[in-house]
């Protein structure tokens, strides 16, 4: 008896550590994206695009659990934003929002004299 009792909410608290560590992970990847795009955008003469491509190619071939992946990149004259939004591997979609969005922050490295 105690042993039907017991099975069942194990087996629901590993099933809730395998969700939980899928969506740690995917976040740590969009935010390590995220950084490199904005450490790639904010060097002195770099535009937005190659901050977006340097997230793109980082997801590409680093971030197998995202997909549907959005890199936006604002370049002030000041400051660099990126924002990577994207989706991860779910098995339940409807129970559990598998949507992430991680964003970095950076100033623009400018020449003073």
């Amino acid at each position: 008896m105690e042993f039907a009792i017991i099975f069942p909410l194990f087996g629901l608290m590993i099933f809730a550590i395998i969700i939980g560590g899928i969506y740690y992970d995917a976040g740590n990847a969009a935010q390590a994206a995220a950084n490199i795009a904005v450490n790639e955008a904010r060097v002195y003469g770099a535009t937005a695009g190659q901050g977006e491509q340097a997230a793109e190619d980082f997801i590409a071939s680093n971030a197998k659990n995202l997909h549907d992946t959005t890199v936006t990149v604002d370049r002030s004259a000041t400051e660099v934003t990126v924002t990577v939004t994207a989706r991860t591997n779910s098995i339940f979609e409807t129970l559990f929002n598998s949507v992430i969005t991680r964003t970095a922050v950076a100033p623009v490295e400018r020449w003073v004299n």
